[in-house]
């Protein structure tokens, strides 16, 4: 994702500030799948933002994009405060957007599935968990495991296995979604 795309963002005049963090799952001819994560964001009206102030529990956005018309669907476990989520929406849209609910329906299953069958040791998800929240996980990598063996008082030999581990049982949950 551009910055502009990122700032494109915002639904209101005012820009997103914050990090952000994009990755390409999939790419076709007709349809790309990307992983978007955001952390810290100021001053945000975007659509997953303003969703987040007023909707608990699990939320799954798909967005679609043809020409200049977006497209979103947003599943939630719980909409007790949909009614002023579409209040807001509609608040604080700029000049020359527009907004309209289609359909309000109850899902016939559980959200979010994927990673919610997997199981990782209690040791292996601390130092997942750890490696995650300093950093290990990002681009360019913001801690070692060095860092994270001296941290957690254990051999850099042990960190690795089980941070494998804990990984290895991640990928096998998505692949056995494919």
């Amino acid at each position: 994702m551009t910055d502009s795309a990122y700032n494109q963002l915002s639904i209101s005049d005012r820009p997103c500030g914050g990090r952000h963090y994009s990755d390409v799952l999939e790419n076709g001819s007709r349809r790309t799948l990307v992983y978007s994560y955001f952390e810290d964001l100021v001053h945000c009206d975007s659509v997953p933002t303003i969703t987040n102030r007023y909707i608990n529990g699990a939320l799954l956005f798909e967005i679609i994009r043809q020409g200049n018309t977006e497209r979103w669907r947003i599943l939630m476990e719980d909409d007790k405060k949909v009614g002023m989520l579409y209040d807001t929406l509609g608040g604080v849209l700029q000049d020359g957007l527009s907004f309209h609910f289609n359909h309000v329906r109850d899902a016939t299953g559980p959200l979010l599935t994927l990673f919610g069958s997997v199981s990782v040791r209690p040791e292996q998800s601390r130092v997942l968990e750890l490696a995650a929240g300093k950093g290990y996980y990002e681009t360019p990598r913001e801690t070692t495991l060095d860092d994270i063996a001296a941290e957690l008082d254990w051999p850099r030999s042990t960190v690795s296995y089980r941070l494998r581990q804990a990984e290895a049982a991640l990928v096998e949950a998505y692949m056995s979604t494919l």
